[in-house]
């Protein structure tokens, strides 16, 4: 019998990003090589030439543009999560307590960090960055580490993703044995919480915010819930695929990719299945990028990119 906890969901401003411009002649997924056979866990980026990608064994890659380049970590340890406020301050999150900051030339890893393994994190600035690990939440105020709590009770943490184009980012959690979904917004820069509105749902794994009252999730299965100005919906993935990442650039651009390499895009409407170029296969972890630029990464170091060309007025 499945076990309905109950679920929060915060969501909060985040600095935006520029957004990528379109490779003229390139229209379709094409495969980019990473340099490692290495699994892809997570992807964020600033633009066309600055994306960093992280996953197994303290893999730590960046794009400058050009190719995909190893950044040194130090260690063997998964990484699970990267986010950054701007080029020069990303964050890296994964495993034993790693917590690294890179400052534009160096990755160092941060210290006052509590005994966890984090799972995700996102951030609205370099003063103001939360950290998910699997049953604790802490903020960052730009010299220490606090752990998050609502009614002195600590925060069951499961997704924390960051969303640049839309400026907002969730998180999902959840205690008890019910099934009511909270939804919470952080007061801006002072790491507290304050609730919002309810709505109603199952301990789900995947999270997507694009909107404060537009929100998705699904537990890595053929089907999500899409909540929508208070109302909700099932959706179904094509094609008839199990669905394990998701991104979202606004309400009518939301992508989704999964087992043996589905991609999958919401135009505001329908979702339907998105042709990867021949490249069916990997599972596909991560989703980042623009309407116009995007990028999916996962097993075995595979990282396809997606370009999309504006019509040339005559």
């Amino acid at each position: 019998m499945r076990n309905h906890s109950r679920i929060f969901v915060l969501v909060v401003a985040v600095l935006g990003v520029a957004a990528c411009g379109p490779n003229p002649g390139v229209t379709h997924w094409e495969k980019v090589e990473s340099g490692t056979k290495d699994d892809i866990s997570d992807m964020f980026g600033f633009g066309p030439n600055d994306i960093w990608a992280v996953g197994k064994s303290g893999l730590a890659l960046h794009w400058d543009g050009t190719s995909w380049k190893t950044i040194g970590t130090n260690t063997s340890h998964d990484l699970s999560a990267v986010w950054g406020s701007s080029s020069n301050d990303v964050w890296i999150v994964g495993t034993s307590s790693l917590v690294y900051r890179w400052n534009g030339t160096t990755l160092t890893p941060m210290t006052g960090v509590a005994n966890r393994s984090f799972v995700s994190l996102a951030g609205r600035s370099s003063t103001e960055v939360y950290l998910c690990a699997s049953n604790y939440v802490y903020f960052y105020d730009g010299s220490t580490f606090n752990e998050l709590t609502i009614g002195g009770e600590s925060i069951p943490c499961y997704r924390f993703k960051g969303n640049a184009t839309t400026g907002v980012f969730g998180l999902m959690g959840s205690t008890g044995g019910s099934s009511v979904t909270k939804l919470y917004a952080f007061k801006n820069g002072t790491g507290t919480l304050s609730a919002t509105t309810e709505i109603y749902g199952n301990y789900e794994a995947q999270l997507i915010v694009t909107a404060g009252t537009d929100v998705w999730w699904w537990n890595g299965q053929k089907s999500a819930t899409h909540w929508l100005n208070g109302q909700t919906l099932d959706v179904k993935f094509p094609p008839d695929e199990k669905h394990i990442a998701g991104w979202s650039n606004g309400p009518g651009d939301v992508w989704f990719s999964g087992y043996t390499g589905v991609i999958s895009h919401w135009d505001g409407t329908v979702i339907t299945e998105i042709a990867s170029g021949g490249y069916e296969g990997p599972l596909m972890y991560a989703l980042w990028g623009s309407t116009d630029d995007m990028w999916a990464a996962g097993t075995g170091g595979w990282i396809l990119r997606r370009q999309t060309v504006k019509p040339t007025a005559q």
